[in-house]
């Protein structure tokens, strides 16, 4: 499901960066984040 979405996201936008952001609803802060696909 996640992967689908990045996939698409990417194939609509492919001159920029996609990037996954985990969020911390605990601490309401980034957990993590990171490049999943890069732009051309």
């Amino acid at each position: 499901m996640v992967v689908n979405e990045l996939e698409a996201c990417h194939r609509a936008y492919p001159d920029h960066h996609v990037r996954m952001v985990g969020y911390d609803a605990y601490t309401q802060s980034q957990g993590t984040a990171f490049v999943v696909f890069e732009g051309r």
